[in-house]
């Protein structure tokens, strides 16, 4: 899977790609079925709903990504870009608000070290691609296509 991207990428673009539709809830892991976690349509845990169709669920998407970057307003102290920004919005929908904001990605973000920034948040080394302590190619692709997006110039 390859995504093209640009510096107009839309965030509901790159979730997209990396959460395919699915229309019918799902347990998508099994740490998810033990706490009772459904998904459905691209990665949505929080609707409750049972089934969706894939317009209904990239109005969601969207909607979800707009609320997140909304949340972001009050996290990050930097300028950025719009496609440094729709990088953050993906990795941040992927890994949840919390995780964001107790990050060294984070700190070094607001501290303007985009260098740094960009290595904790999205290298293989160091960047949230782990699962049971191992990388799993799926989010070793995502964070490498958002990385490569937030660098652009």
């Amino acid at each position: 899977m390859t995504i093209s991207i640009h510096r107009n990428t839309e965030p509901v673009d790159i979730v997209a790609e990396f959460e395919s539709f699915e229309p019918e809830a799902y347990y998508a892991t099994e740490w998810e079925k033990e706490q009772n976690i459904l998904t459905i349509g691209y990665g949505d845990t929080q609707s409750g709903k049972l089934t969706i169709t894939e317009e209904e669920a990239r109005e969601d998407l969207k909607e979800r990504l707009e609320d997140l970057d909304d949340m972001l307003v009050d996290v990050i102290d930097v300028s950025l870009r719009k496609n440094e920004r729709t990088a953050i919005i993906s990795l941040v929908d992927n890994i949840g608000i919390g995780a964001f904001k107790r990050s060294r990605a984070l700190q070094a973000l607001n501290n303007g070290d985009f260098e740094e920034f960009h290595n904790q948040a999205f290298s293989e080394e160091n960047g949230w691609v782990n699962q049971n302590g191992k990388p799993l190619k799926g989010l070793v692709r995502r964070r490498e296509t958002e990385g490569n997006l937030f660098n652009l110039a």
